[in-house]
């Protein structure tokens, strides 16, 4: 493993920026835990896993809300679903001694990677990764503007038009 200080200077930054919003969506979880209702702890806890699952610093707390609101209809329109969900959460919490909210980031993460072949993770994951990079409002954040389709597809269209890539060299 190398250290901290063999690491690239964007590496490091890119590591920062992503423990730095998993602190703001723990801070956040803690500060809304008194009083809140179930539905509303159940939303912050997957927004707080959907954040974890897909750490990206461009991404405002508000689009992993997004994500936890999806996986809450998803589940809602099925009860085995919503059945799956509610004892997938209540097991991380009991497996955090009562609150994974309250939990440390990297804690939080190892204790999903724990359970990455249950069928709560699979679910959460999938319905986080759709929704996610299925939203306009991600793709612009991540410069991408969205399928040529709407556009007529790629005919007379240039396929390279990509200004974060290296130009590629020639053959």
């Amino acid at each position: 493993m190398r250290k901290h200080s063999e690491l690239p200077i964007e590496s490091r930054r890119d590591f920062l920026h992503k423990a730095c919003a998993l602190a703001a969506l723990s801070l956040a979880a803690g500060r809304a835990r008194a009083g809140q209702s179930a539905e509303d702890r159940s939303a912050l806890m997957l927004s707080v896993i959907a954040a974890a699952l897909y750490p990206h610093p461009a991404l405002p707390v508000a689009l992993y809300a997004n994500a936890a609101a999806a996986m809450l209809a998803k589940a809602g329109s099925a009860p085995a679903a919503r059945q799956m969900l509610d004892a997938g959460l209540l097991e991380l919490d009991a497996s955090a001694g009562g609150d994974w909210l309250a939990l440390a980031p990297p804690a939080q993460l190892a204790s999903l990677v724990q359970r990455q072949n249950s069928p709560f993770f699979q679910f959460v994951r999938g319905v986080t990764a759709l929704s996610l990079y299925s939203n306009p409002e991600v793709w612009k954040r991540f410069g991408y503007g969205g399928d040529a389709w709407r556009f007529g597809g790629y005919s007379g269209k240039t396929l390279n038009d990509i200004d974060w890539l290296p130009e590629p060299a020639a053959p």
